[in-house]
C-alpha cells in the first residue's frame, strides 16, 4: 500500500510516520518539504498536483492550522488551510478511488451536554478554528470519497501520546528533581550546549523538528 501523510513535522504527523511504516511505503510530507511535491496547506491548489503523481491508496491529514486564538485574527488563512485544502484532497480521493483519513477536533461541537459525541451529533462551533475545521469535514463528506474523520480533543491524549512528549516529560522530572547539571548529562553536547545558553524555552525553539528534538533528548 502508498500512503501519502501531511503533516508529518506535528506531534501527530510525527507518530503517524512511525504508526503507518508496517503498512507499506509512506510518502511523508509537511508544509515546509522541498521537491517537486508540494505539501503547503496554504497553496491548496498545489496539492492536487501532488495527490496526483504519488496516486496513493491512502492519504492521511494530520496537517492543520491548529492555533485557535490566532485564527480569529487570520481566519482566511485558517479557512484556506482547515476547509479548501482538505477539499482538495478529498475531490482528489474520490478520483482516484483512495481513502482519505482525516483528522480533526471536538471543536466542531458547541461543549454542552455530558454524554459522548459521535458522528450524528449536532455540531456548533464557537469559533473561526472550529468553524473552518467543521467546513473542512463537510468539503470530504460531499466529495463522495471514501473517508474517515476523527475528532480529537484536548480532553483525549492518549490519542496524541508520543514518544517526544514522554522524553519533554522525562527532561521536565529530572531538571526539577535534580538540577541543571544532572539534567543535561541526559543530553546530546550540542543539546547541552543549547541549554546551557539560554534554557528550556530555546531548546523548544530550536528544536521545532520534533524528530530532531528526540534525538537529542537521550532521557
Amino acid at each position: 500500500m502508498k500512503i501519502l501523510l501531511f503533516g508529518m513535522n506535528g506531534q501527530l504527523g510525527w507518530e503517524l510516520q512511525r504508526a503507518l511504516a508496517p503498512l507499506g511505503e509512506v510518502v511523508a510530507l509537511d508544509f515546509d518539504s522541498q521537491g517537486a511535491l508540494a505539501a503547503d496547506f496554504s497553496q491548496p491548489d498545489a496539492l492536487a498536483a501532488t495527490v496526483r503523481a504519488v496516486a496513493p491508496q491512502l492519504i492521511v491529514n494530520a496537517a492543520a492550522h491548529t492555533a485557535v486564538d490566532r485564527a480569529e485574527s487570520e481566519p482566511d488563512l485558517a479557512r484556506t488551510i482547515n476547509a479548501v485544502a482538505p477539499a482538495v484532497l478529498a475531490r482528489e480521493a474520490a478520483a482516484l478511488g483512495s481513502w482519505l483519513l482525516h483528522y480533526s477536533t471536538d471543536y466542531v461541537f458547541d461543549g454542552s451536554g455530558d454524554a459522548p459525541w459521535n458522528e450524528n451529533s449536532p455540531t456548533g462551533p464557537l469559533n473561526v478554528y472550529g468553524r473552518t475545521k467543521l467546513e473542512g469535514e463537510q468539503a470530504i463528506r460531499a466529495s463522495g470519497c471514501r473517508h474517515l474523520i476523527l475528532n480529537l480533543g484536548p480532553d483525549e491524549p492518549e490519542c496524541l501520546y508520543s514518544v517526544f512528549l514522554a522524553k519533554l516529560i522525562s527532561l521536565k522530572k529530572r531538571l526539577d528533581r535534580d538540577g541543571g547539571a544532572l539534567a543535561l548529562a541526559s543530553l546530546t553536547p550540542h543539546a547541552q550546549s543549547v541549554f546551557q545558553a539560554a534554557g528550556v524555552d530555546k531548546f523548544f525553539d530550536t528544536y521545532a523538528d520534533q524528530a530532531e528534538a528526540t534525538k537529542a533528548l537521550k532521557v
